[in-house]
């Protein structure tokens, strides 16, 4: 099915490299390495902290639980925010209270006086606030730039995202938890207000056209109309799906690797940031040849070789005590989340009619992002009752069924 998935806008592999997107997608992207660097600082910097107020792993792991649970309580509800209202000024908003949370989290370490609640507290009102700017985010997108030129705008937004996320961010968050606790949360506070200042200065409307968007008592009915435009679009349906499973499986080792790293690998803070690192330099390349590998292979043999690479580098992981097998395996995974992902969202965003595009992109968001504390708490349990070992075989075991799934499908 995914394999006869027709593109409409192609373009000479050079072209990636040249088109210009115009400065305002540049001012967005300033905006995107300020929020997206902070987020790769949190990444590191959040179990980190979790781990110097306890060491049971269901405890450690319930941090990166209560910072996605808001992708699975409230994305249906923030991107009929995101149809309804202005998306610059939810990005400013939404950018402003997670600085907020860091410089509470910052005074809270510095003093001595942060518990685990409000830790919990803290992670929880930082994700919920993520909902509102990455949905915006990716709806903002289309405004910004010519529906030909999607592709290459998603491109260059993946790989300052894996960048920034996975490469850079971790090990500066090791690196800078180790010097002093509290400073990664000082300087992520700084970094998204300046996110939310650049945004701020972008020029243009952001409002959809809807005629019913101040209309009350439609907000039910315009939550059940995405999710069904989202449920009868059969490509997409099972892109969101796959996505869901896929997170489920890598959260319920990520959320327990911080000990894994500790305990398995004995690497220090530092040492733990790169090796979350390598992550990043797969998604770079990943991101940056998205279009090529699916010009070459299709997107549904993509989707199946990134859930076979996913169970291989699982079993890798799990059979090893060597931080540098680890990072070869970490590096693979990210190049093959890189890869699709631009493919899925660039074609999420060409499909879907712009008054939906808040909407469908929180559906399919729900499934995804939904599935991580889901899969951090899981990753937790497992890790009291069985090891982490088999945390990470669990991946695998999902992955092969993932596969399995897709093919019976005929996808």
């Amino acid at each position: 099915m995914l394999g006869h998935v027709r593109w409409h806008h192609r373009w000479e592999l050079h072209r990636e490299a040249t088109v210009s997107l115009g400065p305002r997608f540049a001012k967005l992207s300033a905006a995107g390495l300020a929020s997206n660097a902070a987020d790769g600082i949190l990444f590191a910097a959040l179990p980190l902290l979790a781990t110097q107020l306890t060491r049971e792993p269901v405890l450690v792991a319930l941090a990166a639980t209560l910072h996605g649970l808001p992708w699975l309580l409230f994305e249906l509800i923030s991107g009929e925010i995101v149809d309804r209202s202005d998306r610059r000024r939810l990005m400013v908003g939404g950018n402003i209270a997670r600085a907020a949370c860091m410089v509470v989290l910052a005074g809270l370490v510095a003093t001595d006086g942060l518990s685990l609640g409000a830790l919990y507290a803290l992670a929880f009102a930082i994700g919920t606030a993520e909902t509102l700017v990455d949905t915006s985010w990716e709806a903002i997108i289309p405004r910004l730039v010519r529906i030909e030129d999607l592709e290459v705008a998603n491109c260059r937004t993946q790989a300052r995202e894996w960048t920034t996320n996975d490469l850079l961010g971790p090990p500066i968050g090791g690196f800078l938890f180790g010097a002093a606790a509290a400073v990664p949360f000082v300087i992520n506070g700084g970094a998204y207000l300046v996110a939310a200042l650049l945004v701020a200065a972008l020029p243009g409307a952001f409002r959809t056209d809807r005629a019913d968007a101040r209309r009350p008592g439609t907000i039910r009915r315009d939550i059940r109309e995405g999710v069904t435009w989202l449920w009868h679009h059969r490509v997409l349906r099972t892109l969101s799906i796959l996505a869901g499973v896929s997170n489920l499986m890598s959260t319920a080792m990520m959320a327990v690797f911080v000990l894994f790293a500790q305990e398995i690998l004995d690497l220090s803070g530092a040492g733990f940031g790169v090796v979350l690192s390598a992550i990043g330099v797969g998604g770079i390349i990943g991101a940056a040849g998205a279009h090529r590998l699916e010009r070459l292979v299709g997107p549904g043999t993509l989707l199946i070789a990134s859930l076979a690479g996913l169970a291989v580098t699982a079993l890798a992981v799990a059979l090893t005590s060597s931080p540098v097998v680890v990072a070869a395996a970490f590096l693979l995974d990210g190049l093959l989340v890189g890869s699709w992902n631009v493919v899925v969202v660039s074609l999420r965003q060409e499909l879907t009619p712009d008054a939906l595009r808040g909407r469908v992109a929180s559906d399919a968001r729900t499934l995804a992002f939904g599935a991580i504390p889901l899969g951090a708490l899981l990753g937790g349990a497992l890790a009291e009752v069985v090891g982490l070992r088999a945390v990470v075989l669990v991946r695998r075991i999902i992955s092969n069924a993932a596969i399995a799934a897709v093919r019976s499908s005929g996808g």
